[in-house]
């Protein structure tokens, strides 16, 4: 089973997205490739065919939540 993983992690490409309120940044790993979408449906579009290309075995999403406009109790 170890070997199988090792085996996935050395081969496996990897891509990052982060998101924020209007666009998305991916990049893919190893390759380095970059690409930055629009939030919005057709950026969605735009990405998920980047993606597809990218032949990812892995999708990673970050997002940043803001803290503007909360209270504390």
């Amino acid at each position: 089973m170890a070997q199988t993983c090792s085996k996935l992690e050395s081969n496996a490409v990897v891509v990052g997205i982060d998101v924020s309120k209007d666009h998305l940044d991916a990049a893919q790993y190893p390759s380095g490739d970059l690409i930055q979408t629009s939030n919005d449906t057709k950026g969605l579009r735009t990405l998920l065919r980047w993606i597809g290309r990218q032949r990812a075995v892995h999708v990673v999403f970050d997002a940043e939540i803001s803290q503007k406009g909360c209270t504390s109790g």
